[in-house]
């Protein structure tokens, strides 16, 4: 990377990191709701030591390195300020470093200036629709953190050619990103598995023998150190040394509430305009398959499937209705203060972005390409969340893919309407009256009410 653009990507992170740090200052007032405050919590209990800790559901990891910030902020009397710094911090490494990084993994083939300033139009408008993801203490964005510097490690270890001790040490870090995320959200064993599979059969494909074994063994060493933690904590609470994060039946509760929920928020207003903290849109279809066989709850994964077998159709339905559902940010605070806030401007600038990733995506689509594969990767845990009751939080990184191939295409897009104006102007109404159209079918799904776009 040359001088001019290491230049400008120091700009972009320290604007950024200002912007973050400055928002969070002024809209977080102290108040922290349900899993956030459990995070919080957790952190202020864990201190230096996991031992200390008096659940192990949430992991190891994010409470310690809440802990950190805690510690960091009571140094000048504010419990969150060491929060609002390094959680900056690591939302302007994403939108510049790991940005950059991607964009190039996906075959990008623009100016590294602009790919630099793309990344900090990213952030911005990542922050404009996830913003409670920052203002609260969640996991979801930290998770995400890890996955994608997962992805780019897998990508120096199959792609770029060094020595066997720097593709060991970048295994090393990778075992370390792939555990470390998959124990702030349990989802992301998912993206463990598929890659450590695929760095083994590339490797093996390619006929590396001895870099295949290095690499393998020192990314299952970077996961054993990472898990060391998780396996303290379970002996102290559980008597077991076992690396796994304990979550019960959480997945198999999760697939049955994801029949009959459509998508799932939480509320935290006022309860005379809501009258419940859950806030569940149903999906008719699933919940009367439900009723119909009077199944309260899943005591198997060979019960989901086999419901699977019986309704195929029915559930291609559903799980393509969550998939829609997240192309939604009706409420980018995370926790719901206000159901009846006017969304027609979130909603308008959204699908304006989508319409131009798409655009984007479809100008610069091959179909023989290596980037498929990184693509699936980033979209692997939205994949494997997609059955279960879906929070749009989960599914930041479908948002963070469209907002990549929006701001890396504008150019294009711009030159194309030009040329072009009558059709992209009726491609984009006709699209949008859908788009609004399905946005009030949603929001009339509300379990305890309807929720207008414009109130």
């Amino acid at each position: 990377m040359k001088s001019k653009t290491k230049a400008f990507q120091g700009g972009v992170f320290l604007g950024l990191f200002l912007i973050s740090l400055l928002m969070q200052m002024l809209i977080n007032d102290g108040e922290v709701f349900f899993d956030a405050s459990l995070y919080w919590e957790l952190g202020k209990e864990c201190g230096w030591s996991v031992r200390n800790m008096t659940s192990a559901y949430r992991g190891w990891l994010l409470p310690f390195f809440f802990s950190i910030c805690y510690k960091l902020g009571m140094l000048f009397g504010k419990e969150f300020l060491g929060y609002w710094i390094l959680s900056s911090i690591v939302f302007a490494i994403t939108f510049t470093i790991l940005f950059f990084a991607v964009s190039r993994i996906l075959e990008f083939e623009k100016d590294d200036i602009f790919v630099v300033l793309a990344g900090g139009g990213c952030g911005i408008v990542f922050w404009l629709f996830f913003r409670g993801l920052f203002t609260y203490p969640l996991s979801d964005f930290f998770a995400f953190f890890l996955s994608l510097t997962s992805l780019i490690l897998m990508h120096a270890i199959l792609e770029k050619q060094t020595g066997w001790y720097i593709k060991a040490i970048q295994a090393f870090l990778l075992g370390l990103c792939l555990y470390g995320a998959y124990n702030i959200r349990t989802i992301y064993l998912f993206l463990a598995i598929v890659g450590i599979v695929l760095i083994t059969i590339w490797q093996i494909y390619e006929k590396k023998w001895i870099q295949t074994l290095i690499t393998v063994l020192c990314c299952w060493g970077g996961m054993a150190v990472c898990a060391l933690p998780q396996m303290i904590l379970n002996h102290k609470l559980f008597g077991v040394y076992v690396w796994k994060v304990p979550t019960g039946d959480l997945m198999l509760f999760q697939l049955h509430c994801g029949i009959s929920t459509g998508r799932y928020a939480t509320y935290v207003g006022d309860m005379a305009l809501y009258a419940a903290r859950g806030m569940y849109f149903e999906d008719g279809s699933g919940q009367a398959i439900l009723d119909g066989l009077q199944l309260a709850e899943f005591t198997s994964y060979g019960e989901f499937f086999s419901l699977i077998l019986r309704h195929p159709l029915d559930f291609a339905g559903i799980y393509m209705r969550h998939l829609l559902n997240m192309l939604y940010p009706f409420y980018p605070n995370q926790y719901i203060k206000d159901i009846t806030r006017d969304k027609s401007l979130l909603l308008l600038v959204f699908y304006t972005i989508l319409f131009i990733a798409v655009f984007s995506f479809v100008h610069s689509a091959k179909l023989k390409s290596k980037k498929w594969i990184w693509l699936f990767l980033i979209l692997v845990p939205c994949f494997c969340i997609l059955p279960g009751a879906v929070e749009i939080r989960f599914f930041i990184a479908l948002h963070f893919i469209i907002y990549m191939y929006a701001t890396l295409g504008i150019k294009e897009f711009i030159t194309q309407f030009r040329m072009n104006k009558m059709k992209y102007m009726a491609g984009y109404l006709v699209g949008f009256l859908l788009y609004i159209a399905y946005a009030g079918m949603l929001l009339a799904t509300a379990e305890f009410g309807v929720a207008l776009i414009n109130p």
